[in-house]
């Protein structure tokens, strides 16, 4: 087997260059990197010598270990700067009145915030691509013939598709144009082994390949891939050797074998390629492991963050077919969008992390824990007690804000409940966009607060729900908000995007068909729109020094200082629908005149975009509440998927996003008021602006919530329950003031028993509930008269489409109501007694009938 390995003469001379012995990691790297240039070289010029081309791969490698000298010499300095930077981002913090832990919070989640920003940013860019390849069928197939046209004009093939060709140009741009500025913050990656697409490897598929390229022939491209899968029919789960050949043989047939070349320059033989896949099968398998010796493990500071983007590809794929099959086959996602997608989201936001950190972000991090330690320490005496350092909730929310927390420990636990958690989803949020009405009022409070127009406010939410009119969304797209893309309005409910096969799609499509989807970007884009016309004007009628206090105070916690400020006032508006708006493209396209006036550098303009859209988006996500960094890192404790606690935690934080994050995000708010009230007006007038804030948000929520509770009385057939009791206006406020979490107690509390056991246990969260029902059920199984009933109850709560808020009960009446009476006749007319006895209202379309039998009434007994 070829090993990137030199040869002892070659170590030997460049280590008497050097002054020291050239460690095994040198030498493999220089060997790589030489294979590299040298493969470039050769594919741009093909009549050249093997001499020359090793001259120029040489020189190429000479330069790039000069800049990487000078990079790592700027990098050390932009690390200080940035330490320094933090600390005095923490102390003015600390400054405006906020315990050394909630300091520490807030510095993590700005940074999220303007990650997001940059996210809104890229993604702007990639409108072409989303539009050209949306998936098919309410996103439950791949447009895989958009897709792969793209990725050949990606690889420059020309497929004589117009529109392919325009999302191959959008992602090659946006690709561009993150790298560059990856590389900007500090970091280093090359244009070479095609950068431009991502590879991702998901190691359980690999580890059972055999079984999956057998189950999945029909994916294979050309008969010799389906008849080497036959061979492993009866593989055994854990026999490595079979699984490995499987591999090799899938990914050897859709491979460049031009690219393969041994330490001498020279073509890889089909046995030395086999034998360089079955290493990288074992790096991928292993994690990386059989690269390290035991001696070599140690518990350091870990890679910069600048550095991770750096190794070279293996694997290069032979065409772009070859590469949708690799990644439909092995792929973490099997969507390219997807992957391509979540390369964005996570180039977005390794930048935002060394834009803000520096060049080794953990460092900083590090730095930050021990301030919050040290600050926290000295406060002791003066109070008494020992203050508790919630470096542990801080440790939540950077494995969060690095990825970590989304890590896989147990592949086949975290698919197992993942999907559990995708069943509840389809089977259980039928009537979402319902419940959902409550961002109207959460709209009008977040614009009221920030003191919007009225008039605008209520034009902007009118135009967004019109389904004829897509002007505003096709405005917006472009001007640096996409909103939420791929699994989107799910965040409201859950504590983490959706995967696992068809459980997740049909999770998706739920949302979409529920109209949720279309709501919550509504008003989210109705938020937007507002925010951008609200900032214009602020930015062109005043400078920094007359802007109002309590304004100044929200972009001075956002990182927006005076010299971005600045910037925005020289910018030109967007119109829109008689309107002008503050948008990325206003800053992005800034005269020479005021970069010139402004002293502005490439980077300030950049992050001046990805922090105002990341300041937008989190005006639009408090209007229709996303869970912000530190909502998130509540759901999950930072504990890894897969894991006995990660999935316990969210399994029950499950559908508790949006209460939790109502209560926690607008009490952040309101606390940043209050702080700012008691400064300049006292602490009084500071406690009325605090009150008044959330007595207005609990009103509005409740009333809101008041008419959901109706409407969900109509949409079930039953009357409507009186609204003069406390019970009822119990549950609005659950419904629509925030307090879901609440309400699984103190609502489900209300209800009789759901199977027999108390409804006090579904706050546990939906998975554990239907679990501890099928498990009463059973139990029941012998003195249960109602059993056949019940399973029907149970199966229908768990299946997709059938509990849409729009068709529910005439799937119901047609279907699942008459199963129910000839399994246990009389079955609904019980129900209906209970549901008389303990709520007082009756059917105005009794669950056995197929059309209505009268009109609805309200609070009032119901026909004997």
């Amino acid at each position: 087997m070829a090993k990137n390995q030199m040869k002892a003469e070659c170590i030997t001379a460049v280590s008497a260059v050097m002054g020291r012995e050239l460690t095994e990691g040198e030498s493999a790297e220089i060997v790589e990197n030489m294979r590299a240039y040298f493969v470039k070289h050769k594919q741009a010029d093909p009549t050249r010598t093997r001499q020359e081309i090793v001259v120029l791969a040489a020189q190429d490698y000479a330069n790039t270990l000069i800049k990487e000298a000078e990079r790592k010499k700027m990098n050390a300095k932009k690390q200080a700067l940035m330490v320094y930077k933090t600390r005095t981002a923490y102390k003015n913090f600390r400054d405006k009145g906020m315990s050394p832990n909630e300091a520490g919070r807030r510095i993590l989640d700005g940074i999220d915030k303007r990650g997001i920003g940059l996210k809104e940013q890229f993604k702007s860019m990639l409108v072409d691509l989303l539009e050209k390849t949306a998936p098919k069928f309410l996103g439950l197939a791949e447009n895989e013939v958009m897709i792969k046209a793209v990725l050949n004009e990606v690889d420059g093939v020309d497929t004589g598709i117009p529109e392919a060709k325009q999302a191959a140009e959008a992602w090659i741009k946006t690709a561009g144009v993150a790298k560059d500025r990856f590389n900007r913050a500090g970091g280093d990656i090359g244009t070479i082994d095609h950068w431009l697409l991502p590879q991702t490897h998901d190691r359980y598929k690999i580890i059972n390949a055999a079984r999956r390229i057998n189950d999945n022939a029909i994916v294979s491209a050309g008969k010799a891939a389906i008849e080497a899968s036959s061979k492993y029919t009866t593989v055994g789960k854990h026999d490595i050797v079979k699984n490995r050949e499987a591999w090799v043989n899938f990914t050897f047939d859709r491979i460049d074998k031009k690219k393969y070349l041994d330490n001498d320059m020279r073509q890889m033989t089909d046995d030395q390629i086999r034998d360089v896949l079955r290493t990288c099968y074992k790096t991928i398998t292993e994690d990386g492991a059989n690269k390290l010796s035991l001696y070599d493990v140690n518990g350091g500071r870990g890679k910069s963050k600048a550095n991770t983007r750096r190794e070279h590809r293996t694997i290069h794929f032979k065409d772009a077919n070859a590469r949708y099959e690799y990644n439909s086959m092995f792929g973490e996602n099997p969507s390219i969008l997807g992957t391509m997608m979540s390369h964005i989201d996570s180039m977005a936001n390794d930048i935002s992390l060394i834009e803000e950190l520096g060049p080794s972000p953990t460092n900083t991090f590090n730095t930050l824990k021990r301030m919050v330690q040290v600050e926290n320490d000295k406060m002791s005496p003066g109070i008494g007690r020992k203050i508790a350092t919630n470096t542990t909730f801080l440790d939540a929310m950077w494995k969060n804000l690095t990825g970590e927390a989304n890590m896989v420990e147990n592949d086949v636990s975290a698919a197992i409940w993942q999907t559990a958690r995708n069943v509840q989803v389809f089977g259980k949020l039928g009537n979402a966009a319902i419940s959902s009405l409550v961002d109207i009022g959460t709209y009008i409070h977040t614009s009221t607060f920030n003191k919007m127009p009225f008039l605008r406010t209520t034009k902007l939410i009118l135009e967004s729900f019109n389904p004829l009119d897509k002007s505003d969304k096709q405005f917006l797209l472009r001007a640096g908000f996409v909103g939420d893309v791929l699994n989107s309005s799910l965040a409201r409910f859950v504590s983490d995007n959706l995967s696992y096969g068809v459980t997740a799609k049909l999770a998706d499509a739920t949302m979409r068909v529920t109209f949720l989807s279309q709501l919550t970007n509504s008003v989210r884009r109705a938020q937007s729109l507002n925010s951008m016309a609200f900032w214009y004007e602020k930015a062109h009628r005043y400078e920094w020094k007359d802007i109002d206090g309590w304004s100044k105070e929200r972009l001075e916690n956002f990182g927006i200082d005076e010299k971005m400020w600045n910037i925005f006032r020289e910018c030109e508006p967007q119109e829109h629908s008689g309107l002008k708006f503050l948008t990325m493209n206003s800053i992005k396209n800034i005269s020479d005149a005021s970069r010139k006036k402004l002293q502005l550098t490439d980077g300030q303009i950049d992050r001046a975009v990805s922090t105002y859209l990341g300041f937008i988006a989190d005006d639009a996500f408090m209007a229709s509440l996303q869970p912000d960094l530190f909502t998130r890192s509540m759901q999950n404790y930072g504990l890894h998927k897969g894991t006995l606690g990660g999935e316990v935690v969210r399994n029950f934080w499950m559908f508790k996003a949006f209460p939790l994050a109502m209560i926690v995000r607008h009490f952040q708010r309101s606390k940043d008021l209050f702080r700012y009230k008691q400064k300049k007006d006292g602490t009084p007038a500071a406690f009325v602006s605090f009150a008044g804030y959330h007595a207005a948000l609990i009103l509005a929520g409740t009333f809101i919530g008041a008419v959901i509770l109706m409407i969900k009385d109509l949409l079930s057939g039953s009357d409507i329950k009186t609204p003069n009791n406390r019970d009822f206006w119990i549950r609005a406020f659950t419904t629509g003031g925030g307090a879901g979490f609440v309400g699984d107690i103190l609502v489900s509390a209300l209800d009789d028993y759901k199977y027999g056991h108390q409804s006090v246990f579904n706050a546990f969260g939906p998975v554990y509930s239907t679990m501890l029902d099928a498990y009463t059920i059973f139990d029941k199984y012998k003195d249960d008269k109602d059993i056949g009933a019940n399973v029907i109850r149970l199966a229908k709560g768990n299946l997709p489409f059938v509990n849409l808020w729009y068709t529910k009960q005439v799937i119901n009446h047609a279907v699942f109501n008459q199963l129910q009476e000839m399994l246990n006749p009389g079955y609904h007319a019980r129900i209906e007694r209970k549901i008389q006895k303990n709520q007082g209202v009756g059917f105005w379309w009794k669950p056995t009938e197929m059309t209505p039998r009268r009109a609805p009434r309200i609070g009032v007994q119901p026909d004997k």
